[in-house]
């Protein structure tokens, strides 16, 4: 049973007799028993019904335990309160109150290790139920945690040699029984009786009120009847002591402005009027900054004209954090943005405090690299004098080295000149898989493309040669193979101008002799996706796999090979995307009639929701670019010139809005690219 310490006064004759701080009697036990009303409520135990072995007071399950709490209480008498309450003999208690028969609070209640008491207890009254009520009686107790025999060793008047009563012996040893028993020898009765808690032997330990009738043992032993009780409590108490006024240490903590107000009941739970009590004074009600720490303050009493003082640790605490206040520009910078620039974007803090001006510092980490990205961060810590410390940071990313990722990829239904002018890519190809095989893929052919600058020096005959080189990042996958040799060169205008062949598995070579310098060739390769099927996978979980393309080029008979700058791309094959209604079957004519229904990863499928249109084009002056899109995040839009370099950036166009570009541009063709989330559109633009 839960109980909380409850601070109450009650005021005698005398202030000598008024108790400042008790532990009261539970209300149900004060109705049945004015004299708990003097006493302080040490323990209460909910009884178990058996198996238990309580070797020390810690295993003791107590629901209340104020021992500590009264410390230092002077006590004059004992006394226990028993409550039995079952479906067949209703409810059912005792009350025993006698003379102490120890100063230790720690020893009155259940006995454990070192704790016996074999004695008579002098001034008892019993009070019942039943309709006992005896006051001022001799009795006997019978309190120890050792097995016991019937030998009335200890000669108590009325008990018996044979049987277990108030006569009985404890036995020295290591075995445990216990007996927590008070006896009226005078009447050969027991007030009450809990045997059995320090054996787990048995199935229910014993308990009772008075003596047992329905066995040999008028105390109890061996009844075995703990689990009889639906109810059985336990409450143990002790005298209150006489009155002492009573302070108590407190802890302030100031507010916003530094400040701080004592008040009495902070100190001490005393109150005028009872005890008889007639005033309470502080030495000090005020505190500041200035009073951090431990003060100590002097509690002054008037008690029926007599002054009594005690003492007070009062400790002030700041427990406000300082106030930090960071300010800087735009957390996200642009491309390649300058060193000020940075620098006022991580910006400056400033920090208050309700006690004084507190410690205000910042570091800044290095920069750190993903890539493109940059991320710098700038972290404030302000501090006060009570260490109470508050902290800010600013983190500001940018990328650097900025460059377009021109789209490569294309679904096989996009020609030369769609490329050219900006046809949506294709993101990826979807596969479905069994018993850890590729069984189906789709689409069936995309097509990688790039645009070619010719250097200025081609060698001899002008031979421009041409590489398109696919890696893997799944080892078990395989590789896309080339659909029958098309590997394709086409001038400006699209028109086929060489052919080339695969060269080795998914590898396509292509030479054109007699190149033009500065020319600007398109070069397609038309790829299955078919060569993936039968590739395996460990694991429960199909794999996203991506090839990765790009172009290499090199001139003359024996020149070295150079990367063409922009012509990486990547494309993904995901498991999740197939859907079943697109069956890939090994007939070709199923393919072909299929291909079209085949789940495509494309920005121009009717499901488009970012669209862009330019005008004029071409332009001599401005291009318009309407935007038409049915999100609200900010698009992206870069444009690069046939070379790859960039010429215009912008991470944050309003979606649905007209962006003029281009007036300053030299003529010539631009790839206009705008992102959206997962959304890609290019447009190609002609400055004229």
């Amino acid at each position: 049973m839960a109980a909380s310490i409850i601070f109450s006064f009650l005021n005698f004759t005398g202030h000598t007799q008024c108790v400042a701080a008790a532990f009261p009697a539970p209300a149900s036990i004060l109705a049945n028993v004015p004299e708990a009303a003097n006493f302080n409520l040490v323990y209460s135990l909910p009884i178990p019904s058996a198996n238990q072995a309580w070797a020390t007071q810690a295993d003791v399950p107590y629901a209340v335990n104020n021992v500590d709490a009264l410390a230092g209480y002077a006590f004059t008498r004992v006394a226990y309160y028993l409550k039995l309450e079952s479906t067949f003999l209703g409810v059912q208690w005792v009350w025993v109150s006698m003379n102490a028969f120890t100063n230790e609070l720690g020893r009155i209640g259940i006995p454990t290790g070192d704790i016996l008491y074999q004695q008579l207890a002098s001034n008892m009254n019993v009070l019942n139920n039943a309709g006992v009520n005896r006051t001022g009686i001799a009795g006997n107790l019978e309190f120890w945690s050792s097995t016991y025999n019937p030998d009335n060793a200890a000669g108590v008047l009325n008990a018996s040699n044979s049987i277990f009563d108030f006569g009985d012996a404890p036995v020295t040893g290591p075995d445990k029984f216990g007996s927590f028993q008070v006896h009226d020898f005078n009447n050969s009765e027991t007030v009450l009786a809990y045997n059995g808690w320090a054996f787990p032997g048995f199935s229910a330990d014993d308990l009772g009120i008075g003596n047992f009738a329905f066995g040999a043992n008028p105390d109890w032993t061996f009844a075995s009847n703990a689990n009889f009780y639906d109810v059985k409590e336990l409450y143990v108490f002790a005298s209150k002591p006489p009155y002492q006024p009573a302070c108590n240490s407190t802890t302030l903590e100031l507010d916003a402005n530094g400040n701080a107000t004592l008040t009495t009941a902070a100190v001490t739970n005393e109150i005028v009027g009872q005890c008889g009590i007639e005033s309470i004074a502080l030495s000090k009600t005020n505190f500041t900054c200035a009073n951090l720490g431990s003060n100590t303050v002097t509690i002054s009493f008037s008690v029926n004209g007599v002054q009594s003082t005690c003492n007070s640790a009062v400790i002030v605490k700041d427990m406000i954090k300082p106030a930090l206040q960071v300010q800087g520009t735009s957390l996200t910078l642009g491309c390649d943005p300058t060193a000020a620039a940075i620098e006022a974007a991580l910006g400056t803090a400033t920090a208050t405090d309700n006690c004084g001006t507190p410690t205000l510092e910042s570091t800044t980490t290095i920069v750190t690299a993903n890539g493109n990205n940059r991320e710098q961060t700038r972290t404030w810590t302000a501090t006060d004098a009570s260490n109470n410390m508050v902290t800010g940071y600013r983190m500001v990313t940018w990328t650097t080295n900025c460059t377009v990722l021109t789209p490569h990829i294309f679904s096989s239904d996009v020609s030369c000149k769609e490329f050219n002018n900006g046809a949506s890519p294709l993101l990826n190809v979807c596969y479905k898989a069994e018993d850890q095989k590729v069984k189906k893929v789709s689409p069936k052919t995309f097509y990688y493309y790039t645009n070619v600058t010719a250097p200025a020096s081609l060698g001899l005959f002008n031979i421009l040669t041409i590489d398109v080189v696919q890696t893997k990042s799944c080892a078990a996958f395989k590789l896309y193979e080339i659909q029958g040799h098309q590997v394709r060169a086409f001038d400006s205008k699209c028109k086929l101008i060489a052919n080339g062949k695969e060269v080795a598995n998914g590898q396509a070579k292509i030479v054109i002799i007699g190149a033009t310098p500065g020319k600007v060739y398109s070069i397609a390769v038309s790829y299955e996706t078919k060569s993936l099927k039968g590739s395996t996978y460990s694991g429960n979980t199909a794999p996203v796999c991506s090839n990765s393309f790009v172009t290499k080029i090199s001139t003359g008979l024996f020149g070295m090979s150079t990367v063409v700058p922009f012509s990486q791309a990547t494309i993904l094959a995901k498991p999740d995307c197939y859907k079943n209604n697109d069956d890939d079957d090994d007939d070709d004519d199923d393919d072909d009639r299929r291909s079209k229904s085949m789940l495509i990863t494309k920005a121009n499928t009717p499901s488009e929701i970012l669209a862009a249109v330019a005008f004029p084009n071409p332009s001599a002056g401005y291009f318009s670019i309407n935007l038409t899109t049915t999100k609200t995040i900010p698009v992206t839009v870069t444009v690069t010139d046939v070379l790859g370099s960039r010429v215009y950036l912008s991470n944050r166009l309003t979606p649905n809005g007209i962006l003029k570009i281009g007036d300053n541009w030299k003529p010539g063709t631009y790839f206009c690219q705008l992102i959206q989330g997962e959304e890609i559109k290019m447009i190609k633009l002609i400055k004229q």
